[in-house]
């Protein structure tokens, strides 16, 4: 949380020996993030039930700079992929990626205007939830870093969550405890599941094609080189499995 100043403001520009500078200053939050610990399904579920709990608080939040944000990690602008796909060197998951982005075009833009929509946190990844050891267990203690939140379908919230989290675990099979909790705090329609599928692989495709920009920018990046390494892998999976089999089982931990 952001932690006021003594004029009250949550923001205050000052003038150093380097220029005129705008500083805010946040609430220490204690903990680690997520990335860094073993994650049982239990943690996996905090996680969908904490970001549905938190669609839910947003749903009344409004601000005129919503209305027409537009960037190009919106999952929304999958398309706009195209056009950094020559990035990919690999043909065989560039060709996963362009088939991706035209079942996306396809299937999901065509109806995303009837699908429900609010403010969505939309990046919720292993580096902004913050975690902390209670009892023997870690239980989460923050979610940061809302720098891209917008105006967006509920369903590219638990979709981008989803893929974050199966990235973390290399373990496709993640996705439905995220799902779980999410659905717990905040119901997911039929329709919204049946394009689950497209959607965390979308969000795979963004991450990665954008990652491989990065590295054409900056070969020395290692962290995007790790992810990387996995995430190809994990999307061709997902891609490769028939969607009823990779819907059943995701559904099937909404039982448990």
């Amino acid at each position: 949380m952001p932690v006021p100043t003594k004029n009250g403001n949550f923001m205050e520009k000052i003038t150093l020996s380097s220029g005129q500078h705008i500083i805010r200053v946040l609430e220490y939050v204690e903990g680690t993030i997520l990335q860094k610990v073993t994650c049982p399904p239990e943690l996996f579920y905090d996680v969908g039930y904490t970001v549905g709990k938190l669609d839910l608080d947003m749903k009344n939040f409004h601000h005129d700079a919503y209305d027409k944000r537009n960037f190009l990690w919106m999952l929304q602008s999958v398309p706009y992929l195209s056009k950094f796909v020559f990035a990919v060197s690999d043909e065989r998951n560039k060709e996963v990626v362009i088939n991706v982005i035209e079942e996306f075009e396809r299937r999901v833009l065509p109806i995303s205007n009837s699908l429900e929509k609010g403010l969505i946190h939309g990046d919720v990844n292993e580096q902004n939830i913050i975690v902390d050891k209670v009892a023997d267990k870690y239980s989460i203690q923050a979610i940061i870093d809302f720098g891209d939140t917008h105006i967006g379908c509920y369903l590219y919230e638990v979709a981008i969550t989803m893929a974050y989290m199966i990235l973390t675990s290399e373990n496709i099979e993640s996705g439905g405890y995220v799902l779980a909790g999410y659905h717990s705090a905040k119901r997911v329609s039929e329709n919204e599941l049946s394009l689950l599928k497209v959607c965390v692989a979308a969000r795979l495709c963004q991450s990665l094609v954008m990652g491989a920009y990065s590295i054409l920018q900056d070969p020395e990046n290692t962290y995007v080189l790790t992810t990387a390494a996995k995430g190809w892998t994990i999307l061709n999976e997902l891609w490769r499995q028939p969607e009823s089999e990779i819907l059943d089982g995701w559904k099937s931990k909404l039982k448990q």
